[in-house]
């Protein structure tokens, strides 16, 4: 065989092969071309709908109500516990049914058709193979009552996120259901219930683990921003959490102060930062325990190698901290290791505001 007839012959089945791969199928075709009563006797007859049929019924309008009614006894047939809606004779499983909605509800043109189609059960969050959603073809095609509409639908899957956070049930299905339903928007996305933070600022202000965890392996942002608020409220867990996806302790000024002074799990995450700080941050961290007369965390912060002799930038000491804090165990702690010395200002102040801490100092 030359290698000009074989070139045809090739060419000749590829086209072949492409002609019945893209054959319109006789619903499909009726669908487009024929009567009502044509389609009602193809799916009578058992014809498989597809989801280019359902593409091609967004055209037409009696065609949709059609299918509305078949689609309508076909759910009747699920509510009554039926695992095909064989009724209907489409014979198509609840999944399907689904499917098919969601696809006319990214081809409805009209008001009417998507209100029916939500009603319906048909899902403002479905995408195609394209990436685009219900509010992206309506959008594109200028239909404003349209776009309303799909805007409120689409607004009630960010409450729901909103209400699933704080309620601490998030999934892993809701959240793939979010970015689709949001057209892969940032999960970041900013609400006034929020005051503006973000979903991910909200589930560490609830130290809620599972929920961080969740939101950030769905590429939630604002790990650093958020990082300031978790040393602030949240637990060792979601801390570690989210330094292991980027946030830099080192960024935040005082880290272990903030945790001292703020954070109500303070004794847990100082154990484990403590050893692994610089000396300056155990050291200002114990002057921060030393003026909340945290005495627990004194002597936490002390074991691990902060210094009573250090003072801060403005002279404060750790003893000066703790007459300041006014608890004479703290100051009898601190008396307890190598200490800087008050000056005399200092312990004439002592000896007026805090007279048993004063005698402790004379002794």
């Amino acid at each position: 065989m030359g290698l000009r007839t074989f070139t045809l012959l090739f060419l000749f089945l590829f086209a072949a092969c492409v002609q019945a791969h893209e054959k319109i199928l006789p619903l499909e075709h009726a669908i487009m071309y024929e009567p009502v009563s044509r389609v009602q006797q193809l799916l009578r007859a058992g014809e498989q709908l597809t989801v280019r049929a359902c593409e091609y019924a967004g055209v037409r309008t009696p065609i949709v109500q059609l299918l509305y009614a078949y689609f309508r006894q076909a759910i009747d047939c699920y509510r009554a516990g039926a695992v095909l809606a064989r009724d209907t004779q489409i014979n198509l499983s609840r999944e399907q049914v689904h499917e098919f909605l969601n696809i006319l509800l990214l081809h409805a043109n009209d008001v009417h058709d998507v209100r029916e189609l939500l009603l319906l059960g048909a899902d403002a969050s479905y995408v195609d193979t394209a990436g685009h959603n219900a509010l992206f073809y309506a959008r594109q095609r200028g239909h404003e009552d349209t776009v309303r509409i799909l805007e409120h639908e689409n607004k009630k899957i960010y409450e729901r996120l909103l209400e699933y956070v704080q309620e601490k049930k998030l999934t892993k299905d809701f959240l793939e259901t979010y970015f689709n339903g949001l057209n892969r928007l940032s999960i970041n996305r900013a609400y006034a219930e929020l005051d503006w933070h973000s979903v991910l600022y909200l589930a560490v202000q609830q130290d809620y683990y599972e929920g961080v965890k969740l939101l950030l392996a769905f590429d939630a942002l604002g790990t650093q921003e958020v990082l300031s608020l978790a040393l602030r409220c949240a637990g060792k867990k979601v801390i570690r959490l989210l330094i292991d996806y980027g946030a830099r302790l080192y960024r935040i000024p005082d880290f272990l102060s903030v945790i001292v002074r703020e954070n109500l799990q303070a004794p847990e995450i100082v154990k484990w930062l403590a050893p692994i700080t610089s000396y300056d941050q155990r050291n200002c961290a114990l002057i921060t325990a030393c003026l909340c007369a945290n005495e627990s965390l004194v002597q936490l912060l002390l074991a691990h190698g902060a210094s009573a002799v250090y003072e801060d930038d403005n002279g404060v000491s750790a003893l000066l901290a703790a007459i300041v804090g006014h608890n004479l165990s703290v100051v009898r702690c601190i008396l307890g290791h190598n200490h800087t010395a008050l000056t005399d200002s200092q312990r004439e102040i002592t000896k007026t505001l805090f007279p048993a801490a004063y005698e402790m100092l004379i002794k």
